[in-house]
């Protein structure tokens, strides 16, 4: 099988943002059995940003807020392909999620992941606070495909050798 993973240049506009990421879903769709987009594709990791971008993604299909999941759920739906939805601000009751959705073919969620360890860090030269903004998921997550399982992780989650450790146990 193959696999595409999508980089895009992430700016202030969540618009703009969808639209470039419908364009390399466009390219990717021809090429790849599996595809997977960024952490935070949609905004910047700017906390204001994040509040203004963040979508529910339970009940997505009825709810016209869920701009986001409602491309990601038909583009995997008409190309018969699985797309991990790298990660979009979730909103989830008064809480805020960094959340990653996984689409099986037919654009139903086969999967869907919060970050559980939030990246917080105070240094003379910088500092990030997700954890001011964020609340942290609790569950790790494993989804089959017919080509293998995948367990979901977003970005500081990956220093964490226990959580990959769960994954193969698992396995």
């Amino acid at each position: 099988f193959s696999l595409a993973a999508c980089q895009l240049k992430v700016t202030a506009s969540k618009a703009a943002n969808i639209e470039r990421a419908k364009k390399l879903l466009d390219v990717a769709c021809t090429k790849a059995d599996i595809i997977v987009l960024p952490e935070l594709f949609v905004c910047p990791l700017n906390y204001d940003l994040m509040r203004k971008a963040a979508e529910p993604i339970d009940g997505f299909e009825d709810n016209p807020e869920c701009q986001t999941m409602r491309m990601l759920s038909k583009y995997a739906k008409e190309h018969s392909k699985y797309i991990i939805g790298g990660s979009i601000p979730e909103k989830r009751g008064d809480k805020l999620y960094n959340t990653c959705a996984c689409f099986d073919r037919e654009g139903k969620i086969a999967a869907k992941y919060s970050k559980i360890h939030l990246f917080d860090i105070n240094l003379p030269t910088m500092s990030i606070q997700e954890s001011s903004v964020l609340s942290p998921g609790e569950d790790i997550v494993t989804f089959n495909t017919e080509y293998c399982k995948i367990g979901l992780g977003i970005c500081y989650d990956m220093r964490f050798p226990e959580l990959i450790q769960c994954y193969v146990r698992d396995h």
